[in-house]
């Protein structure tokens, strides 16, 4: 897919269509805000739950909102049987790097497709830098995620801030 659309500063996302895809752009002014890193989806030992395939999304929560939903990001949807060999129990994800208000939430949402089921939420609280690892069940297997926290750097003077030489 090979296209250029100008960006005009509104609030709706640019859309891109192909003749096997299509894509969607959001773009927004971040405020303060960390890069949520998904290291990790880790399916335990027991039975498999993605026989029928799942999907695993990521919800972002901003402070300034009221506390309310402000976007949800798919880091994979499948519809067929996620593999589960060779991989150690750890799940591929399609996406896994996601922006997230340092006074905001990040919520993973896990959902193992042919049962009627709701999804699985763990919630995470965003971090300057660090590793936050939390745990659910689905299907009453043992689900550990694994998140890594780190700044953003918007210009050369927050390298320089923290001590880093900016020469090349």
């Amino acid at each position: 897919m090979s296209l250029s659309k100008r960006y005009d500063g509104a609030e709706q996302p640019l859309c891109f269509h192909g003749s096997m895809c299509s894509a969607e752009l959001s773009l927004g002014r971040l405020a303060a805000t960390v890069q949520a890193t998904i290291v990790g989806v880790r399916v335990g030992k027991g039975r498999w739950p993605f026989e029928c395939g799942g999907r695993v999304t990521c919800s972002l929560y901003s402070a300034e909102v009221g506390d309310h939903l402000c976007d949800e990001v798919v880091l994979l949807d499948s519809a067929e049987k996620i593999p589960e060999d060779g991989l150690d129990g750890y799940i591929s994800l399609s996406r896994s790097v996601v922006s997230v208000q340092l006074q905001g939430r990040l919520k993973v949402s896990i959902q193992a497709y042919g049962r009627s089921e709701p999804p699985v939420d763990v919630e995470f609280h965003p971090q300057d830098c660090n590793i936050s690892m939390g745990s659910c069940f689905v299907y009453g297997t043992k689900v550990d995620i694994t998140v890594a926290w780190s700044r953003l750097v918007r210009d050369k003077m927050d390298l320089l801030i923290e001590g880093y030489s900016t020469q090349a």
